[in-house]
């Protein structure tokens, strides 16, 4: 029964990774096609504004676990008041609690240990 559940949630996964790829082909495809209109637009003057397709975050789990520069604020030598300290505990805190919700849900999802999502 478990090799059975297994191939099933392999042939799911492979189909998955199937779509996601056509997926980001498709948004490439759209963002060509935009670049074209800009430039016709552009010759024509005309001041239109185009949707530019992305992905969202629950589509790339692998960027959950990455930081950008971004994201991090860096203290200038600053100290942090008490009520600076504790938001920034706070915020820590939730932002591991996310984690590991998604950690979570990775492995519920893949039947299998949360690293081996990433691994593959």
């Amino acid at each position: 029964m478990q090799d059975v559940i297994y191939r099933i949630k392999t042939a799911f996964n492979t189909d998955f990774e199937a779509v996601h790829r056509q997926k980001v082909q498709e948004l490439n495809r759209v963002k060509d096609r935009n670049t074209n209109i800009r430039d016709i637009t552009l010759e024509l003057d005309l001041k239109d504004t185009l949707w530019e397709p992305s992905l969202s975050s629950s589509e790339r789990p692998e960027g959950l676990l990455t930081v950008d520069d971004s994201e991090v604020t860096v203290l200038s030598g600053k100290q942090l008041n008490s009520s600076q300290k504790v938001q920034e505990t706070k915020s820590t805190q939730e932002l591991l609690c996310g984690l590991v919700v998604f950690l979570l849900k990775c492995e519920a999802a893949c039947g299998h240990h949360y690293m081996r999502c990433f691994s593959q």
